[in-house]
């Protein structure tokens, strides 16, 4: 671990012991800049390629200012496909230069367009690869997004060797028998790589809305998934799953305590704080309040530390983030390693 490394995670540590502890303020600001896409994943819960209900990069900015002087530290960008937006240099900008580690989560698609103008301010790209060859863009249904992916990661490595590199891997039934042909390409291109079971639906306030199951494994298929991943761990890929993370699908899937409403705080485009557990009543619009006053809300205070009797998430963000804040050493450690080394 380099200098700005140790500061970095040792930040990270303090910041999650006064979260825990002391303040209660969330680390991590989860931000969904834009619901458009070039892409038409069949696993996608998230894209409407028409929807322009946006925040302006203005408004974005005083959001950023509010979650630095909060005590946020990370800033995770994504979609729809966040490139997309013709803003995005100023609202990465916003976002590095409110101190926040700025984490974009792209396709790869409009990476080679847009990377020098903000490529200054991010500190890590996630690239979306679903499948290890060009088969990749059947499952997206958008042509040549494969090669782009991998021009993409190149591009990042060869000129802007500072920028962290992740490739993000959805599980499906499309492609869970190329978990390892996934992990050989990250070998391949020397980059990190996570998997991540599908979300097959969202949770409303009349109950689950289960419209993705028939793409998603069943439990005993999450279950090999699992042991596959971990036996890959072992044998040395540079797999960012935690153990803690792999073992709770490993055998069947456990319940866990989801505490990621403790950690983090997800922005809709249009500005909506999200109720995780009833997503189609937001409990507040950051247009008509500030991230400021709305920590001194005594509604978003119950909300955020109500114990939550639901563990549906395959996410590992979800799931590691609630170990983390349950103090899960190995969790912990694996979350330093994928954001700080």
């Amino acid at each position: 671990m380099n200098i700005s490394g140790l500061k970095k995670a040792s930040r990270f540590l303090y910041r999650l012991i006064d979260s825990r502890f002391f303040s209660g303020k969330p680390i991590l600001l989860s931000h969904l800049v834009t619901l458009r896409c070039n892409c038409k994943c069949d696993t996608c819960l998230w894209s409407k390629p028409g929807s322009n209900d946006e925040l302006s990069s203005n408004e974005i900015e005083k959001i950023y200012q509010d979650a630095r002087d909060l005590g946020f530290i990370i800033n995770s960008i994504w979609g729809g496909e966040p490139l997309i937006r013709e803003d995005i240099a100023q609202i990465v900008k916003a976002s590095k230069e409110n101190n926040l580690l700025t984490v974009v989560i792209t396709n790869g698609y409009f990476l080679r367009e847009r990377i020098k103008e903000i490529s200054e301010y991010v500190d890590c790209f996630v690239f979306s690869i679903d499948y290890p060859s060009e088969k990749h863009d059947e499952m997206r249904h958008c042509k040549g997004i494969f090669n782009k992916a991998i021009q993409g990661i190149e591009l990042v490595k060869g000129k802007f060797p500072d920028i962290k590199i992740i490739i993000n891997s959805v599980v499906s039934k499309f492609n869970s028998e190329k978990i390892r042909e996934l992990a050989d390409l990250s070998k391949e291109l020397d980059v990190s790589i996570y998997f991540c079971p599908m979300e097959v639906g969202l949770m409303t306030s009349k109950g689950f809305n289960n419209r993705k199951g028939y793409l998603a494994l069943n439990q005993n298929e999450l279950s090999d998934f699992a042991y596959e991943v971990i036996s890959l761990k072992k044998q040395g890929y540079k797999i960012n799953n935690s153990y803690n993370y792999l073992n709770t699908f490993a055998g069947g899937k456990k319940k866990f305590k989801c505490n990621v409403r403790k950690f983090a705080i997800q922005i809709y485009p249009n500005g909506d704080i999200i109720n995780c557990i009833a997503r189609d009543k937001p409990v507040a619009n950051l247009k008509n309040i500030s991230l400021k006053d709305l920590f001194y809300m005594e509604k978003i205070k119950n909300l955020r530390f109500s114990d939550v009797n639901c563990s549906i998430c395959n996410n590992p963000d979800i799931i590691d983030s609630s170990y983390i804040w349950d103090l899960k050493l190995e969790s912990i450690w694996s979350y330093i390693k994928l954001n700080y080394l």
